[in-house]
C-alpha cells in the first residue's frame, strides 16, 4: 500500500538544485552556512505510514482521547492522518546552496525496506505529546535513524545532540493537558505493522495555526541517490 502522506508529490532528487545565495560556507565549518534560505518552514527527514497503519493509529488516538473525559476536547488536538510520520532526523532551515548535500545524504543511507511494529503508547509532559512507538525498536530502524544522523553530521548540517527514539505524535496536548487516572504510558490493544519502503524529505510551515507539511524528495530505501560530487540517481 502507498503511504499516506502530506500534499506535494515529492521532486527527484536531482531536482533540488543549489539556487543564487549570498554567502559562502566558511572554511572547513560546513554547518555555519550564510546564505539564501528555502522558502520559510524547517525541514526533517522522515518515514510515512501507509494507510492501515495510518488508520490503526487514529483509531487507537480516538478511543484514547474518549476516555479522557468531556473535557478532552478543548484540552488535546488530534493530529489529522495526512500528518501522522516518523522522524528520522530534524533540519530546521536549510539554505539553497545546500540542497545537493541533502541528495548525498539520503543516498549515503543505504538500508533495505524495513517492517517494524508499533506496540506501545507514552506520553511526555514536557512537550505534551502522546506517542506510538516500539517496546523494542528493532536494530534496522535504530540503525536508519542513527544512520541518517550520523551522514547528516558528516555534510556539515548541525543536529541537536539527542538520542533517535522511534516515535509517531498522536496528540497533542495544551496547557494543563494530562492523562486521566495518572497513566502515562501502556500498549496498543493490537501492534501495527509497518513496512516502510521509502525515505521522505519534508518541509514543515505553519499554515492557519497548524503545521503543514509538504514533501520535497522521496528516496526508496535500497537505492542509492545521486554521489556527494554530483552523480545520477
Amino acid at each position: 500500500m502507498e503511504p499516506v502522506g502530506p500534499t506535494g508529490a515529492g521532486a527527484a532528487l536531482s531536482s533540488i538544485s543549489p539556487g543564487k545565495g549570498e554567502g559562502e560556507a566558511g572554511a572547513g565549518d560546513p554547518g555555519r552556512h550564510q546564505g539564501t534560505f528555502l522558502p520559510p518552514g524547517r525541514l526533517f527527514f522522515a518515514l510515512w505510514p501507509d494507510p492501515a497503519t495510518v488508520t490503526g493509529l487514529r483509531n487507537f488516538a480516538r478511543t484514547w482521547l474518549a476516555r479522557q473525559g468531556p473535557e478532552a476536547a478543548t484540552l488535546w488536538r488530534l493530529m489529522q492522518p495526512e500528518t501522522l510520520h516518523l522522524t528520522l532526523a530534524f533540519l530546521g532551515q536549510v539554505t539553497e546552496e545546500r540542497t545537493p548535500l541533502l541528495a548525498w545524504v539520503m543516498g549515503a543511507v543505504d538500508f533495505p525496506a524495513l517492517t517494524f511494529a508499533l506496540d506501545r503508547w507514552g506520553w511526555w509532559p514536557h512537550n505534551r505529546i502522546l506517542w506510538a512507538g516500539c517496546t523494542q525498536p528493532p536494530p534496522a530502524l535504530l540503525a536508519l535513524g542513527n544512520g541518517m544522523q550520523v551522514a547528516l553530521v558528516d555534510a556539515g548540517f548541525p543536529l541537536e545532540a539527542r538520542s533517535f527514539l522511534p516515535h509517531v505524535t498522536l496528540l497533542r496536548g495544551r496547557a494543563g493537558a494530562v492523562p486521566g487516572g495518572g497513566e502515562t504510558a501502556g500498549l496498543l490493544p493490537e501492534p501495527l505493522s509497518w513496512t516502510a519502503h521509502e525515505l521522505v524529505l519534508v518541509r514543515s510551515a505553519p499554515r492557519a495555526g497548524q503545521a503543514h507539511y509538504e514533501i520535497l524528495a522521496r528516496q526508496p530505501l535500497g537505492r542509492r541517490a545521486p554521489s556527494r560530487e554530483g552523480g545520477t540517481v
